[in-house]
């Protein structure tokens, strides 16, 4: 009378047993982890795809395993972050995410500070009516923020629009305060003699 003929244990696996209810490869698997899951992985690397179980090549992973998760399309290793396919530059990392890490300690993207935060931070902001020194790059005295006058990006930030057709006018006569209580909204040509009126009590003309 034939032998009945067995199948392995595990759920889905559709091999003979090869020993304790097992196929050959669960078998070997449960003999050197003590466990069939192919996901767990052993603390020596294995001779065994930890994915589908077939011969591995390099990493615990078979050829096709290998190049699906760490390479990209063009064939080349890949960065060994998630989600990135970019080729290796150092420490299994592709050139962008080494760079961060060695920049930053970690791999996520550092904090970039709003346009506001890195207004105020060069303003030396003192009482209410006190003048308010801008202390970066100035252009003929006046204050200069990326594109902008500092006196003006401080005016429609804490006071609103500038009038069509305006002027800021520092009643204090210094060009480099961004307090807006040291700024008026004047017509231009009312602006160009005031800034000349400036000019000479600076000099000590008038």
């Amino acid at each position: 009378m034939p032998r009945p003929i067995s199948y392995c244990s595990v759920l889905g696996c559709v091999r003979r047993c090869w020993g304790l209810g097992l196929c050959q490869l669960h078998y070997t698997r449960m003999r050197k982890h003590g466990s069939t899951d192919p996901f767990i992985c052993p603390s020596k690397p294995s001779r065994y795809c930890r994915v589908c179980g077939k011969k591995a090549v390099v990493r615990s992973m078979c050829r096709v395993h290998y190049r699906h998760l760490f390479m990209n399309a063009e064939g080349r290793p890949a960065c060994a972050v998630d989600g990135c396919i970019r080729p290796l530059y150092a420490k299994k990392m592709c050139e962008l995410h080494y760079n961060r890490l060695k920049d930053n300690g970690s791999l996520e993207l550092p904090y970039r500070r709003t346009e506001t935060e890195a207004f105020w931070m060069k303003v030396a902001r003192c009482g209410p009516n006190e003048c308010w020194k801008w202390q970066a790059a100035k252009v003929l005295g006046y204050g200069r923020f990326r594109q902008y006058s500092a006196h003006r990006f401080a005016y429609e930030l804490l006071v609103g629009p500038i009038p069509t057709g305006t002027h800021l006018n520092h009643i204090c006569c210094n060009p480099g305060c961004v307090n807006p209580a040291h700024l008026q909204p004047i017509e231009p040509s009312a602006h160009v003699y005031q800034t000349w009126i400036n000019t000479l009590k600076a000099k000590g003309l008038i």
